[in-house]
C-alpha cells in the first residue's frame, strides 16, 4: 500500500482493529474461494467481456510488488484459457487500492472497455448468452 492511500482510507483501520479470529477467517475464505471457485465462474462468464485492472502482485516469495508494464504474471494466463474475451490491463505506480491511488486511470481504463464492448455490440448485433 502506498503511503497517500493509507492516510485516504479507513478499510486498513478497519481490518488492523479487527479481532485477529475475523482476518484469519476471511484470508482463509478468500484463499479458499480462489482454490475452489475461480475457475468455475470463470468458466460461467468465460463468453463476456471481462476487463482486469492490475496494480500489484505477489512475486514468488510472497511480497506484494507493484506492477510493471510487459510484467509476466502467471494466472494471467490461466484467465486467458478460461475467459478467453478478457483485456488485461496493467497500471504501475500505485498501491493495492488502484482506482484510489490513480483514479483517472482507472476510470479511463473502464470508459475505454465499455466504448470497445458498445462497438463490438453494434457491430454483431444483440447476442443471447
Amino acid at each position: 500500500f502506498l503511503q497517500t492511500t493509507l492516510k485516504s482510507i479507513k478499510i486498513m483501520d478497519r481490518a488492523i482493529n479487527s479481532p485477529p479470529k475475523v482476518g484469519i477467517e476471511s484470508m482463509l475464505s478468500v484463499m479458499k474461494w480462489d482454490d475452489t471457485q475461480f475457475e468455475v465462474k470463470c468458466g460461467e462468464l468465460s463468453l463476456l467481456p471481462m476487463q482486469l485492472i492490475q496494480s500489484s502482485h505477489t512475486d514468488d516469495q510472497g511480497s506484494r510488488i507493484p506492477v510493471r508494464k510487459g510484467m509476466k504474471i502467471e494466472w494471467h494466463c490461466e484467465l486467458r484459457a478460461i475467459c478467453s474475451n478478457v483485456e488485461v490491463v496493467m497500471v504501475g505506480n500505485c498501491g493495492h487500492f488502484t482506482m484510489l491511488d490513480e483514479p483517472s486511470v482507472v476510470n479511463e481504463c473502464m470508459e475505454r472497455f465499455v466504448e470497445r464492448i458498445q462497438n463490438e455490440s453494434k457491430q454483431s448485433g444483440p447476442q443471447r448468452v
